[in-house]
């Protein structure tokens, strides 16, 4: 093939690419032509003879003039070597006599017997909205619409277990697994949380124990009442929390603070081999929130500056009050975690001492969430 051929090729395929659909139809019909055919060859089945009526010609346009080429191609000029199914249709019509190309038929037609209503669609969602959703503590930042279905559930298991009974109770129509996993992938903003970790160890060694109980057909209800006494223990704080909140708000003399330390973030965060196999830098962060103007406080430090203990924290909490503490509070109540090291120690009482000898306060009131119960996640129905 010669370079003025092929560039007379991909001039023509271009110039055919930005046609639109109905234009490229109408242009392939004009160059396809019907002329009877010379010759008859018998054929080794039970008819005689071949049973097409007509010969097609194909021709393609260069320097406007029509130039007789094979049907290959006709389809490779064109870039329709996958689509012979379109030049087939075309075939048929000029076959039968048409002197215009049918227009696309493609999404006219009423004849969808497996079209899905959008009664069923509407089940299918609402079904989907009934299951019970959990926020999530570490990713409403990236994505805060998102929630999260227990661990324990799968789609499949959502479609078998649930759904289909929930349909037959209702006498619903049920659709199949693949419409509902389509619909729950594409059309909801749900995820499957991931196995817990940092669970609470007396709620893990209850369950144990209420579950080796079980297996061996001995009573558990010591442990369930222990159980459900923890569980409205770690509620009435979080309750209380709110509670707080909403009193000093209407109040306005007291301020109310929760601080935790987060994880240790390394530094850098690279991928590359060389950083991999090196030890990484380990930064801190504790973040204090102003429970009634609702604003954050961020502090951070590398470990080459200082560490991360009683003495630490401390510092950070006694700045934090002298560069935003003013006089209209007089009394404050904090939240925190049960950490020995950090928290719940003697240092951080004295600097409760220190803050009411400076007059930031006439009292401090600081409460402990229950081990394993500082977040509380908010279930959505």
């Amino acid at each position: 093939m010669s370079k003025c051929f092929r560039r007379k090729r991909d001039a023509h395929f271009q110039h055919f690419l930005g046609l639109s659909g109905l234009q490229q139809t109408i242009y392939l019909f004009s160059q396809m032509k019907s002329v009877p055919k010379k010759r008859l060859y018998p054929k080794k089945t039970k008819k005689e003879v071949s049973s097409r009526k007509v010969t097609i010609q194909y021709f393609v346009k260069v320097n406007g003039v029509d130039v007789k080429v094979c049907k290959q191609e006709f389809l490779a000029v064109h870039g329709l070597q996958k689509s012979k199914k379109r030049i087939q249709l075309l075939y048929e019509q000029i076959s039968k006599g048409a002197t215009t190309p049918k227009s696309d038929q493609r999404g006219k037609h009423q004849n969808r017997a497996n079209k899905i209503s959008d009664a069923d669609r509407d089940n299918v969602k609402a079904h989907i909205n009934s299951i019970p959703k959990y926020t999530s503590h570490y990713s409403r930042q990236k994505n805060p619409d998102k929630v999260y279905i227990d661990q324990d559930l799968s789609i499949s298991a959502l479609y078998h277990d649930y759904y289909l009974e929930w349909c037959e109770d209702k006498g619903l129509h049920a659709v199949k697994e693949s419409y509902y996993r389509n619909v729950f992938c594409n059309e909801v903003n749900i995820g499957f949380k991931l196995p817990k970790t940092d669970t609470c160890k007396t709620c893990d060694f209850l369950n144990i124990q209420i579950k080796h109980a079980l297996s061996k057909g001995e009573l558990a209800d010591t442990f369930k009442t222990e159980l459900e006494l923890h569980h409205y223990r770690a509620e009435e704080l979080q309750t209380s929390l709110k509670e707080e909140i909403e009193k000093a708000k209407n109040t306005r003399d007291t301020l109310v603070l929760s601080f935790d330390l987060q994880q240790a973030l390394p530094v850098p965060n690279l991928t590359v081999g060389p950083a991999f196999y090196l030890r990484k830098a380990w930064t801190y962060n504790l973040g204090i929130h102003d429970c009634i103007e609702d604003r954050g406080y961020m502090y951070m430090w590398p470990e080459n500056v200082a560490k991360r203990g009683s003495d630490e924290i401390a510092s950070i909490l006694y700045k934090h009050f002298k560069k935003n503490c003013n006089d209209q509070y007089t009394k404050l109540i904090v939240y925190s975690d049960n950490c020995a090291g950090q928290n719940k120690n003697w240092t951080i009482v004295c600097l409760w001492q220190q803050l009411i000898r400076e007059n930031f306060f006439k009292s401090i009131e600081d409460r402990f969430l229950v081990v394993g119960h500082t977040f509380k996640t908010s279930i959505l129905s």
